[in-house]
């Protein structure tokens, strides 16, 4: 018996992510950029402290961000 596990793969359309995080300092946004830029296909991202918002782009899995 074989098992095939398919490897997920970046999706082939630019995606824009838009998340709302709660961030109190810095810190936070240091953590979440490290995080986010561990993803593979991650062209760029913004984080909006005032806003409490990160948007991501890029050819990401959006369930993945």
């Amino acid at each position: 018996m074989f098992w095939c596990f398919k490897q997920p793969r970046p999706s082939d359309a630019i995606a824009i992510v838009e998340l709302l995080v709660h961030m109190d300092c810095e810190g936070c946004k240091r953590r979440i950029r490290k995080a986010i830029s561990k993803l593979e296909g991650v062209d760029s991202m913004d984080i909006d402290m005032d806003k409490q918002k990160v948007t991501v782009t890029g050819y990401v899995n959006q369930r993945q961000v």
